[in-house]
């Protein structure tokens, strides 16, 4: 296929992820929920409080709020944060990595940024972990191409709206002053730090009160529930938020797990450590964290950063056929893409359905969608499909499905082909060789 084509077919998929994730419903529950109040109460009173969480990236919705409420229904406009931001996201990232990519390659890895991460799923409601994704991922690019003022905004907004990322702040400061050469960028976490405070103070009356004093769950057979704060050893929330079936970066984002290829540029190769290194921040603080879950959210929310490394690593390998490659490295390299686009549209189509069990008799088995396959939004589809898809909007799960497995096609075919005829040449081989035998 010439260029002009594929760049064509290209932009027609990525339409429709995008398509789709603005036609999924968006809503405003859970956490979201005191977001909305606080914003409410700031636009009806003039008041700005908040009992807990960061106003800084709800603020970013004033337009849609004011436009909904032009419209008869704030709510509903103000819900959609989340999927203007991460479309307008879209396209400063591949800006970014046009500059380190082949036109080609920034094609694939958008299309692994919209098909195949954790995305689909988080635009979908009103929390604060898709602005500090996309906040930090780009204030990283830019201050790695001398944009430092606009990059060291970009982060101490993302990482204040996320006051739990502040250790891995501190790690993206470190990488990037010692690249750089700049010392003054040591001053993120600082700066970071100051503006949390300053929230507090303004919203709750204290510059220590994040809202969060005596915060517990439900006791229940889990031998460390019920306890406040920072109380989850370390070593178990770390192991969980990797290889946990239900919120294990290993099922959530196996590309996480890939190195670069050989090719990758210096500069890109900093970017995805650096962004690496900010997940490892993340999972450090939260891995202690009483509900280092999530709560009742599809996957490891608060790991929703992971996505960018991951399609950054995967994408290095898009693109480029590559027959010398070996078949067993090629077939992980194509469960990973594979896996990581049914992350995609589960997250988008099946979400959490089906799995009341998850928060029955105040959430007494929810350990069972945390660590069992059987329970696992990932993998809960293929044990009862009934459930997690009412019977009238069937046809329309499978037609989407369908198109995520036409785009995996698509975006994989040069891994596939690799993978494919490498495999064939060994059974080839090892069939000739024992037929030399006998």
């Amino acid at each position: 296929m010439n260029a002009r084509r594929m760049r064509i077919v290209d932009g027609v998929f990525l339409a429709i992820a995008l398509l789709a994730m603005w036609a999924i419903p968006h809503r405003i529950a859970g956490d979201g929920e005191i977001r909305y109040e606080a914003l409410v109460r700031l636009f009806e009173t003039g008041k700005l409080a908040a009992p807990r969480y960061s106003m800084i990236g709800p603020l970013f919705a004033t337009p849609l709020y004011f436009f909904g409420k032009a419209l008869g229904d704030p709510r509903a406009a103000t819900a959609h944060l989340n999927i203007v931001l991460f479309t307008l996201g879209t396209f400063l990232f591949g800006r970014e990595l046009s500059r380190e990519l082949s036109p080609e390659r920034t094609r694939g890895a958008l299309l692994l940024f919209t098909f195949a991460s954790m995305f689909p799923n988080h635009v979908q409601v009103f929390y604060g972990e898709v602005f500090t994704t996309l906040a930090v991922t780009l204030g990283v690019f830019w201050i790695t191409r001398g944009r430092d003022r606009l990059g060291s905004l970009a982060i101490v907004l993302g990482g204040a709206n996320t006051p739990g990322s502040l250790v891995a702040i501190g790690l993206v400061a470190l990488r990037l002053a010692y690249r750089e050469r700049r010392p003054s960028l040591l001053l993120l976490p600082v700066a970071t730090f100051a503006l949390v405070t300053l929230e507090n103070l303004v919203m709750r009356g204290g510059p220590f009160l994040s809202g969060y004093e005596g915060d517990v769950g439900f006791k229940t057979v889990m031998p460390y529930s019920g306890l406040p704060g920072f109380s989850y050893p370390l070593v178990l929330g770390v192991l969980a938020l990797l290889f946990s079936f239900g919120k294990g970066l290993l099922f959530f984002t196996p590309g996480l797990f890939a190195p670069l290829a050989k090719d990758a540029s210096e500069r890109l190769r900093f970017i995805q450590h650096t962004l690496l290194w900010f997940v490892v921040g993340l999972l450090l603080v939260y891995g202690r964290w009483w509900s280092w879950y999530g709560g009742s959210f599809w996957g490891p929310r608060f790991l929703l950063a992971a996505s960018v490394p991951a399609t950054i690593a995967l994408a290095t390998y898009l693109r480029t056929p590559d027959a010398r490659r070996d078949p067993w490295r090629g077939g992980l390299l194509v469960l990973a893409i594979g896996f990581s686009f049914w992350v995609g549209v589960n997250g988008l189509v099946f979400d959490q359905n089906g799995l009341g069990i998850c928060w029955r008799d105040d959430y007494a088995l929810e350990a069972l969608c945390h660590f069992t396959p059987e329970h696992s939004v990932l993998f809960h589809p293929f044990i009862d499909f009934e459930s997690t898809v009412p019977t009238k909007s069937r046809p329309l799960a499978l037609a989407v499905c369908a198109i995520w497995a036409i785009a995996f096609a698509w975006t994989a075919h040069d891994p596939i082909t690799d993978f494919t005829r490498a495999f064939a040449g060994r059974v080839r081989r090892l069939i000739a060789e024992l037929f030399a035998l006998r």
